[in-house]
């Protein structure tokens, strides 16, 4: 299979997987990600550097044709259409198609989103929803805002949050991770409106009030390392801004302070090791960034281009990490991976896990798959066979004298 066989491939894929944008919208974006995994790298010079070398068109027509795709109106602060209206031709859009494909390929299990922000340099802030897989991130979701400039980040989340529920099916169970830096009510009332389950990280010196007793820090429920808490109550001091729900403290040997989880999953139900895949979030900024696409040393400024440009790295982001899947479950099963055409009902004896439950990786999931999709477009082959299978939740390891808060 050649490279311009493999762009044929990719295009078939985006033309099933990405209705919502028109066809030379995806030729061109099939054009990019192949450009972008020969390259290691997501900006435009060196898409237009290996595909110009490859052999695929001449450097000025991918030129032009780059300048073209990132002038498209990103329409940033648009809505999901409803039943019946056309579609939206936007980077929103093309990551609900995203979703929807993610989910073609997923082999069961909840889905666990994370939600945060990415700086670069002075000039443009990354808002984005992903799912967290494998030690990394699938953007599914997001918005380029100007550095530095004033404005409330709520509506931008919640319009994520209704485009991915528009992606997802109804009886999904979904998990949304999210940093203290972004706790609002406003943003726990999105999540739940959409019958996801928020587990966000509050302040350890907020307040709690624990069904049936007064309120209280919460560092008065986990007062010394080794200590954990988990009960249902009433969170937060002034009335405008409390939140019933699930409160989970966990406070590990060797943390400055402990986690406060404020969720709305019942507390015989919860495990605070869920948070650890919050992580993932960061390592899918990195790998973004500097350890894969080097998003952080792109040019361009203006907030609709860097929107366009980073669909690139999310459909780029998947390509690798279903490769990296059909490799990983391949080791498991001790078969060679080129052998290996479908997801496998169950895998072999796990991989050594960290102290959350995740695995351990020497090399991170996307890195494999990206050598390994180079490689094959070397030796002029392609995978067509591949799927996404999630790790079960982590399950807390430490040794935490953990008190479940049952009033009845």
């Amino acid at each position: 299979m050649s490279r311009t066989h493999t762009e044929q491939l990719l295009r078939t894929l985006i033309q099933t997987h990405f209705p919502s944008l028109p066809p030379r919208q995806q030729h061109a974006l099939a054009r990019w990600v192949l450009g972008a995994m020969l390259a290691g790298d997501a900006n435009g010079p060196s898409i237009v550097d290996a595909l110009g070398t490859a052999g695929i068109a001449g450097t000025a027509t991918l030129t032009e044709a780059w300048e073209r795709w990132l002038a498209a109106p990103a329409l940033q602060t648009t809505e999901p259409p409803a039943a019946g209206d056309p579609p939206v031709v936007s980077p929103l859009a093309g990551g609900a198609d995203l979703l929807r494909w993610i989910g073609t390929l997923w082999s069961g299990g909840p889905f666990v989103l994370g939600m945060d922000a990415s700086l670069r340099r002075d000039e443009v802030v990354l808002l984005r929803t992903s799912v967290l897989y494998r030690g990394t991130a699938i953007p599914v979701a997001w918005v380029i805002v100007p550095a530095n400039a004033p404005g409330a980040w709520e509506p931008h989340w919640e319009r994520m949050l209704r485009w991915v529920a528009s992606a997802l099916p109804p009886t999904a169970t979904v998990l949304v991770l999210a940093d203290q830096g972004l706790w609002s009510p406003r943003l726990w009332d999105a999540i739940r409106s959409h019958g996801f389950a928020p587990v966000m990280r509050v302040h350890a010196t907020a307040t709690f009030a624990p069904t049936g007793q007064p309120r209280q820090p919460i560092m008065n429920l986990v007062p010394t390392p080794g200590t954990g808490w988990i009960g249902a109550g009433i969170a937060f001091k002034h009335g405008v801004k409390r939140v019933p729900g699930t409160l989970a403290a966990m406070w590990v040997e060797g943390y400055d302070e402990p986690w406060a989880l404020l969720t709305d999953v019942p507390a015989d139900q919860m495990d605070s090791a869920w948070y650890a895949l919050r992580m993932w979030d960061e390592a899918g900024f990195r790998q973004s960034k500097s350890m894969g696409w080097d998003w952080q040393r792109g040019q361009l400024q203006k907030p609709d281009a860097v929107a366009w440009q980073y669909l690139v790295v999310a459909v780029a982001t998947l390509w690798a990490l279903a490769v990296g899947t059909r490799i990983e479950d391949a080791e498991q099963l001790g078969v060679p991976a080129s052998q290996l055409r479908h997801a496998p009902p169950t895998l072999g004896p796990p991989q050594p896990h960290r102290w959350s439950g995740t695995a351990k990786r020497v090399v991170c999931l996307l890195q494999r798959g990206c050598q390994k999709v180079r490689w094959l477009l070397a030796q002029g082959r392609q995978w067509v066979r591949l799927w996404l299978r999630a790790e079960p939740l982590p399950v807390m390891r430490y040794r935490v004298l953990t008190h479940i808060h049952c009033p009845s």
